[in-house]
């Protein structure tokens, strides 16, 4: 479960993380590669199909995105269309609304996330 976040950190089962990260159904944390979105977009703002991909392939039952502490980050519309062939619930809103929603669903549901940290 996150205990909190920040701008630049988020806090995920205790540990602090001071880079974007991807999380797993089965609570499996990996640090976000951003070279998907430096290399197609020059920002890490954008959050790409390839992002997506990855968290897909735990076959999640909800994926949550959070998009930054200000929510600046969005999704492209080739990872927006993964989302949708995929047919499952996507939440999608500022880091910390969507670590905690998070934590509200992940006792019922098997749930990935990508949080984004910083705005």
């Amino acid at each position: 479960m996150f205990q909190g976040t920040m701008y630049g950190s988020v806090t995920y089962n205790g540990k602090v993380y001071y880079y974007d990260i991807l999380v797993f159904p089965d609570g499996r944390v990996e640090p976000r590669h951003k070279y998907h979105s430096n290399s197609l977009f020059a920002t890490t703002h954008e959050i790409t199909k390839d992002e997506i991909k990855v968290l897909l392939s735990s076959n999640p039952q909800v994926l949550i995105i959070g998009t930054g502490q200000e929510g600046n980050a969005s999704l492209t519309e080739d990872a927006e269309l993964e989302i949708r062939k995929a047919r499952i619930k996507a939440i999608v809103g500022p880091t910390p609304q969507a670590i905690e929603r998070y934590n509200q669903i992940v006792n019922n549901r098997k749930v990935a996330a990508l949080i984004h940290v910083t705005d």
